[in-house]
């Protein structure tokens, strides 16, 4: 399952916590949300190919403007251009594909928001076994 791979990775590669979809109520800081905003697959004239698309937004988080941007660029160098065995997933390429600020007001928070494509062949641990 490529969520359960990414977390694997994402966190294995930062030096902060890393959470699915929604930050916990008091995180420690800096630390990275991601979710799954699309994920067509791929078909052809016999049906499905097994290959995905997946655009996740990773989001990284701090009261610090610095610190949020410097996490940011810690996961574009990790996530960008990477292929390979993810975890038992595997993904044929990550690109970034943009990069937008913005400031959580309510919470005081800064966070940057990275929008990255995961190619990746969708069961490819069932077919290795």
């Amino acid at each position: 399952m490529l969520e359960t791979s990414l977390w694997s990775f994402l966190d294995s590669e930062l030096g902060c916590s890393v959470y699915p979809v929604h930050l916990p109520q008091s995180p420690d800081y800096p630390t990275v949300t991601y979710s799954q905003v699309s994920g067509p697959r791929g078909y052809t004239h016999d049906g499905p190919d097994g290959l995905v698309t997946a655009r996740y937004q990773i989001s990284c988080w701090s009261p610090s403007y610095s610190d949020a941007k410097s996490t940011a660029n810690d996961v574009m160098d990790a996530v960008s251009g990477y292929s390979g065995n993810m975890e038992g997933t595997h993904v044929g390429l990550i690109t970034v594909d943009n990069e937008s600020d913005a400031y959580e007001n309510e919470s005081g928070v800064f966070f940057i928001a990275i929008d990255i494509m995961i190619h990746y062949r969708e069961n490819s641990e069932e077919e290795e076994e």
